[in-house]
């Protein structure tokens, strides 16, 4: 019963900020997608994936969630991260994972959420990288491919 309680209590403020959230990208990044072939990327990403993208900024995460509104992607993010007092709402509401260097709790908490139904994005390269060039990947995605036993979708990113 609590716990129903307070999954409430963050909806109210969650989903509008949520809301809010997609607006902003729509109107100031103005985003475009493209697909390879017609009819398969856009039957896939209503499917459980792993969807990997090139990192140009922080914000990465939050723009590729409101491109995809309709699907829950849980990106994942430095730990670092949730330590800034500003920073750690943004991610909550954002349904981002935390990763930390050496744990695998990232991977069981991602594999649960694909077993929900939802997709995770994950950066490869592990770090923001502005510009065209594109730098060695980590093998945490691949790991959790392995682990889920999903597809894995690449994306590309480019422009500011």
């Amino acid at each position: 019963m609590k716990k129903n309680f307070l999954r409430f209590l963050n909806a109210l403020w969650i989903y509008p900020l949520r809301l809010i959230l997609i607006i902003l990208t729509y109107l100031l990044y103005r985003p475009k997608v493209y697909y390879e072939s017609d009819a398969s990327p856009r039957k896939r990403v209503k499917e459980p994936s792993i969807l990997t993208c090139n990192h140009l900024r922080g914000c990465d995460g939050a723009v590729i969630s409101a491109i995809f509104p309709r699907k829950r992607l849980h990106p994942l993010a430095a730990r670092r991260w949730y330590r800034t007092w500003y920073m750690h709402p943004l991610l909550r509401c954002g349904f981002s994972i935390p990763i930390a260097r050496g744990s695998t709790t990232w991977v069981h908490r991602s594999t649960k959420e694909l077993e929900k139904g939802d997709s995770i994005l994950i950066f490869p390269e592990g770090m923001a990288v502005p510009g065209p060039e594109i730098r060695p990947f980590k093998p945490g995605f691949l790991l959790l491919q392995k682990t889920a036993g999903v597809p894995v979708l690449p994306l590309y990113m480019e422009g500011v």
